[in-house]
């Protein structure tokens, strides 16, 4: 599973959309818990990729 963004930007989040999260870190915690691996950084080229892999059966 992953999530990649262009690096344009553009829009900006709601004021309820910000803070009070755990962010990558929390992220990476849960994927964990389920024996995952996380991967996160600029893609090649432009952009930011978040992407889980997961064992088979885990998802």
């Amino acid at each position: 599973m992953s999530v990649t963004d262009d690096g344009r930007g553009g829009t900006q989040l709601p004021d309820a959309a910000r803070g009070g999260g755990f962010g990558l870190v929390g992220l990476k915690e849960r994927v964990a818990a389920l024996d995952g691996e996380l991967h996160t950084g600029p893609r090649a080229g432009e952009g930011w990729e978040v992407r889980a892999s997961f064992p088979a059966g885990k998802t």
